[in-house]
C-alpha cells in the first residue's frame, strides 16, 4: 500500500509500507526508478530537480540525488533522533517536523541543522508543513497535553514568526495546502485534512497586536513563546 507521494514538476515520488521508493514520469506514467530505501514503511517525502528525500517510521532520513534519468543508489543519510511526519524542500533547505516541539531546518550546503520553536508548551507533533506563495513557512502544531491545534506562520526569508492562529475545533492537522491561483496579496487561505477537511481564511489581518483576528472556529494571535528561535533541548 501506498504511504506518502510528493510531486514536483514532470516527477512523482510515491512511498510504500514495505519502505520502497518508486520514482513515476507523469508524461508516460512509467517507473523511472525504484528500490527498498527503508526497512519500515515510508512515513513522508520531499522532492525538487535536484534532491529526492524520504523517511521512514524508523528514525532515519535519507537524501537521493536526482541524476539526469534516475536517482542515485546509494542516499546521504542524515541523522534524526525521531521519525520525520513532514517535510518540504525550498532552495537549498529542507524543513522537517516531528514529534518534537522544533521544526529543524537542513542546510543542504554546510549540512548544519537550524531548529525554530513551534510549539508554546514543552510537549508537541509539527505534522504537516507549506510554503505559502514563497513569502510564508506555515506548519501545524499539536499539543500533546491538551490536544489542541494551531498553525503557525514565520517569514520564509528570515524565519521570523509572525502570528499564530488557534484551531480549537480541530483535530491534528496532517496535512496543509492552498490554492495556487490565489494572489499572494491576498490574506491567507488554507485547506487543512485531518479527521475532515477545513478550511482557514481571511486570517493574520494587519500583524499589529497580540490579538489579531477571531471567528466562531479561529483565533488569530501572537505568542510571544514562538518569538525565542528554538527549545533549546534535542527535541
Amino acid at each position: 500500500p501506498i504511504t506518502c507521494a510528493v510531486i514536483f514538476d514532470k516527477m512523482v515520488l510515491i512511498g510504500t509500507e514495505g519502505g520502497k521508493i518508486m520514482h513515476y514520469c507523469t508524461e508516460t506514467f512509467a517507473i523511472k526508478w525504484e528500490t527498498v530505501g527503508h526497512l519500515e514503511n515510508v512515513l513522508s517525502l520531499a522532492l525538487n530537480d535536484k534532491r529526492a528525500i524520504s523517511a521512514s517510521t524508523v528514525p532515519d532520513l535519507c537524501v537521493w540525488k536526482i541524476l539526469e534519468n534516475s536517482v542515485s543508489t546509494v542516499p546521504i543519510k542524515i541523522p534524526v533522533t525521531r521519525p520525520v511526519r513532514c517535510m518540504i524542500i525550498y532552495e537549498e533547505k529542507l524543513y522537517f517536523g516531528d514529534d518534537g516541539v522544533n521544526i529543524k531546518v537542513l542546510d543542504f550546503k554546510s549540512e548544519n541543522i537550524d531548529k525554530l520553536k513551534n510549539h508554546d508548551t514543552d510537549h508537541g507533533s509539527t505534522d504537516s508543513l507549506l510554503i505559502y506563495k514563497n513569502c510564508y513557512l506555515v506548519s501545524s502544531s499539536y499539543n500533546l497535553d491538551f490536544g489542541k491545534t494551531s498553525i503557525n506562520f514565520r517569514s520564509l526569508e528570515d524565519h521570523s514568526y509572525l502570528f499564530t492562529v488557534r484551531c480549537p475545533m480541530y483535530g491534528p492537522i496532517t496535512c496543509l495546502s492552498c490554492d495556487p491561483s490565489r494572489d499572494s496579496a491576498d490574506p491567507p487561505e488554507l485547506f487543512c485534512g485531518g479527521c475532515e477537511l477545513g478550511v482557514v481564511k481571511q486570517i493574520g489581518a494587519d500583524h499589529s497586536s497580540d490579538h489579531l483576528d477571531e471567528t466562531d472556529d479561529v483565533e488569530v494571535v501572537r505568542l510571544e513563546a514562538l518569538q525565542e528561535k528554538y527549545v533549546d533541548s534535542l527535541s
